[in-house]
């Protein structure tokens, strides 16, 4: 083997070595994109939720206040 073929084989194998790791990379970041949509839609269903609530609060509140005047009169 002469010294081009050397640095041929060395430049293949530092290729195949950046485009594991590439790959790796791409994985790790896919998987956290997935994990994070996960979480984003967690957070806008608990969001939905607690204003869900506070409507309802906000109707018991009105029948309250309605029952009450009625009480008075």
């Amino acid at each position: 083997m002469d010294l081009s073929q050397i640095l041929q084989v060395g430049l293949a194998i530092a290729v195949a070595i950046g485009g594991y790791f590439f790959k790796r990379m791409q994985a790790t970041l896919d998987e956290n994109g997935r994990r994070l949509m996960k979480v984003e839609i967690e957070v806008a269903r608990q969001n939905q939720v607690a204003t869900d609530d506070r409507e309802r609060l906000n109707r018991i509140e009105e029948k309250i206040d309605r029952l009450l005047e009625r009480g008075k009169k």
